[in-house]
């Protein structure tokens, strides 16, 4: 058989370009693989046959057998006359025709069904893996949800409200009745619902929780029971919903006042028949769940307007539970507010501060339309903006202030330093934390135990922020560095205060005056002390000249003042030059402070 015959009929797919890749000849397998008779296909490109997407690797490959090349591997996809697409592994070689002519030869293989195998397999393993991950979700969310949660003889609070919300708990926890708790945004209305799971038969099943308020209207029919892979754009595979998910345990159903009206009747006969389709399914799901639902609205009201089920309503609502606000159970507000206050210091990283009788009552006079929520935050605020001292009155709202009640003279005078701040005010405060927190980490950003890990910051965020409000670190030279830092300034200070109060004619200033009042003049003269010697903290106080203001401070009474100041001074080991300059420095005050009598 001679060569021709041989390249006829041989089984591998083969043809013959010339150097530009037009189509010179093919032999039977190619025109029976591709539907095409020889002289239907002469003459063509071979980039007219190959999909766009493999073009620019075949022009490569004519280039570089063009320059010499004698040898090239590429994977092509292949239109047939029909339409179809086969993927070939190409291989090329130079040549040359009989007549002489440089000529390429193709061969082929047909790799269309083992790249489809391949291509199912990967898919395959990428539905698995991500199979995998969102069955790690869902592992991990059933792991949250079901965290040891409290008893109930841990609760924070004994006001008699408060122990009457207990009682209800107790009686139903122990059934499978559906409850129903009502009460104010704030009030702890999911705390009640996993101390009744807790204290119920299932405890050892998860309590999944749906918010209704936070879920798309479209999504939740999804949500609650899930779909099947293609029962939507985006549904690329099987998903479990929060009614399987909390089969055997208990399902809380949040702000259920906002589940749409078109769910409303879907949700009511899963709950009836205690079965359920995913979206797209066919298969009937049956589940063991138990209703727990919370929401802030009225819901009569809700089904007089007819936003809300009658049915649903007396479905979910077999046990009523209120919890009532914080206004009626006032007795609670300390012990939540020092458990609040503990926690918080704990957790920022702060020293462990606590709450004075007078702050006490301040928290006690307000009516916290927020609730548990709202004293939380409060307690979280004052903690941030909080240095040397515990600041509750920075962080009370305004209307807090103005609820409380009017008092005497001296009490009232106690109270003084409760007043809003202005925004640059707030500004200085926020620097002056992190100056502390930088001076407590040796100037470190980042790093175990730097600035960054004390204050739960990003270093580069931190950075950041440390650019933006100009703080750099004290000059080695400087009269803060000399005298020691926060730490000498801070014992002057000690010293000098209750100096200032003993004397016969200066106490007369804080004689009414309540510890809250002279703590945070204490903190004011820190600053004010550390700014003058040229550290990196900054005065937050309004100006002196506001401050003292119709005081009736007098020229000898300033003179006493830097009396104190000398002698306490003298106990520092500095030289007579540092002495002199913060002495210096403090004298510039006197125009502002001391008023001019005639």
């Amino acid at each position: 058989m001679n060569i021709e015959a041989l390249y006829r009929d041989a089984a591998v797919l083969l043809h013959v370009t010339d150097l530009e890749g037009r189509m010179l000849s093919a032999n039977n397998a190619w025109l029976d693989e591709l539907g095409y008779t020889e002289p239907e296909i002469i003459g063509i490109a071979l980039s007219d046959l190959v999909g766009e997407s493999y073009r620019d690797a075949l022009d490569g490959s004519l280039q570089i057998l063009n320059r010499g090349g004698r040898h090239q591997r590429l994977s092509l996809a292949v239109s047939t006359k029909h339409g179809d697409v086969i993927e070939l592994d190409a291989s090329a070689s130079t040549a040359k025709n009989d007549d002489g002519t440089p000529c390429i030869i193709w061969w082929f293989n047909d790799v269309t069904e083992r790249n489809r195998r391949e291509r199912e397999k990967t898919e395959q393993v990428k539905e698995l893996r991500e199979l995998n991950d969102r069955l790690k979700m869902e592992r991990d969310y059933l792991r949250d949800e079901t965290q040891p949660i409290r008893e109930l003889d841990e609760v924070i609070g004994h006001s008699p409200a408060l122990l009457q919300t207990i009682e209800r708990i107790k009686a139903v926890a122990t059934t499978d009745a559906s409850v129903l708790i009502t009460g104010e945004s704030g009030v702890g209305k999911e705390l009640v619902a996993r101390l009744i799971h807790s204290q119920s038969e299932r405890a050892a099943a998860p309590l999944v929780t749906v918010n209704c308020a936070s879920i798309p209207h479209d999504l939740f029919e999804s949500e609650f029971f899930g779909h099947v892979k293609g029962a939507f754009t985006g549904a690329v595979r099987d998903r479990v919903g929060r009614f399987e998910l909390a089969d055997g345990g208990s399902l809380f159903l949040d702000e259920v006042g906002e589940i749409p009206q078109e769910l409303q009747g879907k949700l009511l006969r899963s709950l009836q028949q205690k079965s359920f389709e995913r979206v797209g399914g066919e298969k009937t799901h049956r589940v063991d769940v138990r209703i727990i639902a919370a929401t802030n609205r009225d819901l009569e009201t809700a089904i007089e307007n007819g936003r809300f089920r009658e049915d649903l309503f007396f479905r979910l609502g077999v046990f009523p539970i209120e919890v009532p606000p914080l206004r009626k159970r006032k007795e609670d507000v300390p012990l939540l507010a020092a458990h609040f206050l503990a926690t918080a210091c704990a957790e920022l990283h702060r020293p462990r501060y606590t709450l004075s009788d007078e702050q006490m009552r301040m928290l006690q006079d307000y009516d916290w339309p927020g609730n548990i929520r709202e004293l939380k935050s409060v307690i979280e605020r004052a903690v941030i903006l909080s240095t040397t001292e515990f600041r509750l009155d920075v962080a009370l709202p305004e209307q807090a202030l103005q609820q409380i009640p009017a008092l005497d003279a001296a009490e009232h005078a106690g109270i003084l330093p409760l007043r809003f701040i202005k925004e640059a005010e707030m500004r200085q405060m926020e620097r002056n934390n992190l100056v502390a927190a930088l001076e407590h980490a040796d100037w470190r950003v980042a790093g175990p135990g730097g600035t960054a890990e004390l204050l739960g910051l990003n270093p580069s965020t931190l950075n950041s922020r440390i650019r933006k409000l100009g703080i750099k670190r004290p000059r080695p030279d400087s009269l803060y560095t000399r005298v020691g830092g926060i730490e000498s300034v801070r014992q002057l200070a000690d010293e000098l205060l209750p100096a200032l109060h003993a004397d016969p004619q200066l106490g007369r200033f804080w004689r009414h005056r309540g510890a809250d009042s002279i703590r945070r003049e204490k903190e004011l003269l820190i600053y004010f002390l550390c700014e003058r010697a040229g550290g990196p903290y900054l005065y937050t106080g309004r100006g002196m000249a506001e401050v003292h203001e119709g005081m009736g401070v007098t020229a000898s009474d300033w003179r006493l003042f830097v009396y104190h100041l000398e002698r306490i001074l003298e106990k520092y080991p500095l030289e007579h030059g540092e002495r002199a300059e913060l002495l210096t420095s403090m004298d510039r005050l006197r125009s502002d402070i001391v008023e001019i009598h005639t």
